[in-house]
């Protein structure tokens, strides 16, 4: 399941808006384990769109260090959901 998903994240990011995209991104950091094609993704996302200066954000951060740490963050969410016991 996940290689379909890669290969529609790729699709949605070459073809799609950019909202479509980061939510697709977004799923994917919680439906997959160690999601790492979110930051390629997005870099992807930077490659093709950024052009000089200011990105969509109004930051100049690149996307890649978003995507990065949102999966440092779903991977530490993932991590206390499951030591919890309830």
């Amino acid at each position: 399941m996940r290689i379909p998903f890669d290969i529609a994240l790729f699709f949605a990011v070459v073809v799609t808006p950019l909202p479509f995209s980061v939510f697709l991104i977004t799923l994917g950091l919680f439906l997959y384990p160690r999601y790492f094609e979110s930051v390629a993704a997005a870099a992807l996302i930077e490659f093709l769109y950024r052009g000089s200066g200011e990105d969509m954000f109004g930051t100049n951060v690149p996307l890649a260090v978003f995507a990065l740490l949102a999966l440092l963050l779903s991977e530490a969410l993932r991590t206390v959901i499951r030591e919890r016991r309830i």
